[in-house]
């Protein structure tokens, strides 16, 4: 019974011992470039449900007693955010923070099988191998020259123990190990899992007061404006264009016509017409992702809530959050997917509007409506795949080409609803002091939470990471 109490609380051994490595992991950085630096990378980190972030209310370094709240966190960001500090000076001392992030998401799932054991035995001797990058920051007496911390004995044990006792949340794995391989890999929001129904949707539309603009003749309480005018409010030149396309669209596809590739995102000469619709702004999408929470239910999909709204927590800034759209059907024959994310791209949210089509009409009789996100679409860098060093995607915002005989939309565009899949949480790429970036570019977190973690990652990493193993025992070998 003693053992079983220890399995149970060995999860939260390794946060405390995981943190005190990431804290003698940091000392390159805090030493080049001090600690300010590092507070500033986490400030950068943006807005995720349920995610801590140490802002300027509570700087990383100024942390002095950490909760399980804080624990975790770091786990969610801490590759993100120390990327670009380590990725050009100290690769291999990247990859053991990696490894550290690793073992403790493995640890967490609820059920194993031989792949998942395998993989947080990679963790643990990517662990024990990376770790010599920090040797030269040890101190020369005492234990600290061997890298101890709690419960560091344990650790080596780990898969021992889950095979005796089982998942470490004392869940025993039997039938239910294939849990970890279940994810959402579907082209479309709308889910049925036996019988219950998935289904993306807005939330109510704003009224006119909340979003701080100034349009005559517009009741404060009202939440139907003309188009027209949140066109000229928000100032973004393609806003028109790209209504007129998304309308345009949706009523070739209720009259059952064929839209190809082209004709999605082709211009029209003139968008005017557009502009006499209605439209009604919504502050939020509400869609679904995979929690990974239930070994008994390895589907079930926890909702989550993706914003764009004005005047967040009183700031007088709008919240803007990306997401994840399904461009294209993975195998598509018009554009086949060279990317791990089978279709997807990422883009940010800019509005989140009901067109009000006044002149087609439903079957029964009211005049259509078509819901949409006008979103800017990122590009992505590495033609698509995971950089191995940082283990992650990343996007770029695209450069603005302002030629007056463009025939297609670029950037910015209407996804319908049913494209939009769940929030993706983006982390700077460039450093507070930055002064040479052209384009803002973003890691694409993949630590964020279980379903982005089991669903972003390179096909042959296995491969890649033992490649890299090799790679600096070589080195090392060399060296000594």
């Amino acid at each position: 019974m003693k053992m079983l109490d220890f399995m149970q609380d060995m999860l939260d051994d390794i946060y405390p011992g995981s943190r005190k490595t990431w804290d003698n992991s940091t000392t390159p950085v805090t030493q080049e470039s001090g600690s300010t630096q590092l507070n500033e990378r986490f400030r950068q980190v943006m807005h995720s449900t349920g995610l801590k972030r140490f802002n300027n209310k509570r700087a990383f370094t100024e942390v002095s007693q950490w909760t399980g709240t804080e624990q975790k966190a770091i786990i969610q960001q801490l590759v993100a955010v120390v990327s670009p500090l380590f990725v050009s000076k100290a690769p291999f001392a990247l990859h053991f923070i990696r490894a550290v992030c690793d073992l403790v998401t493995l640890a967490q799932y609820k059920s194993h099988d031989e792949d998942t054991l395998a993989y947080i035995q990679g963790a643990l001797e990517r662990m024990n191998v990376f770790k010599e990058e920090f040797r030269v920051y040890r101190r020369t007496l005492g234990e600290e020259k061997n890298f101890n911390y709690p419960k560091w004995h344990a650790l080596t044990h780990i898969i021992q123990d889950i095979r005796m006792y089982g998942a470490l949340d004392g869940i025993c794995t039997g039938a239910n190990s294939e849990a970890h391989h279940i994810t959402m890999s579907r082209p479309s929001t709308t889910v049925d899992i036996q019988d219950r129904t998935y289904s993306t949707r807005v939330t109510r539309p704003l009224p006119f007061r909340r979003l701080g603009w100034s349009i005559p003749g517009i009741q404060p309480h009202s939440t139907k404006l003309p188009l027209s005018e949140v066109a000229a409010n928000i100032a973004i030149s393609d806003f028109t264009h790209a209504a007129a396309v998304f309308v345009r669209n949706k009523r070739q596809a209720a009259a059952g016509q064929l839209i190809t590739s082209y004709d999605e995102d082709r211009l029209d000469v003139d968008p005017s017409w557009v502009g006499r619709m209605s439209v009604q702004i919504h502050p939020s999408i509400k869609c679904w992702r995979s929690s990974g929470k239930r070994h008994n239910d390895p589907e079930h999909c926890d909702e989550e809530v993706v914003r764009c709204a004005p005047n967040w927590q009183q700031t007088g800034l709008w919240r803007r959050d990306y997401v994840w759209v399904q461009e294209f059907e993975h195998g598509d024959n018009r554009r086949q997917s060279r990317t791990v994310t089978d279709g997807r791209v990422v883009a940010q949210l800019h509005l989140i509007l009901t067109i009000i089509d006044h002149t087609r009409y439903d079957k029964d009789g009211k005049h259509m409506a078509y819901i949409g996100a006008f979103s800017e679409v990122l590009l992505f860098n590495n033609n698509g795949q995971i950089d191995n060093t940082t283990g992650m995607l990343s996007v770029r915002r695209r450069a603005w080409n302002a030629a007056p005989k463009r025939r297609t939309l670029q950037a910015f565009k209407f996804y319908d609803l049913s494209t939009i899949i769940r929030p993706v949480h983006l982390v700077p790429r460039d450093l507070p002091d930055s002064t040479t970036r052209t384009t803002m570019s973003y890691y694409v977190n993949n630590y964020i939470d279980w379903d982005e973690y089991n669903r972003l990652y390179s096909p042959t990493f296995d491969i890649d990471l033992l490649r890299t193993l090799r790679e600096y025992r070589r080195k090392r070998t060399r060296n000594n």
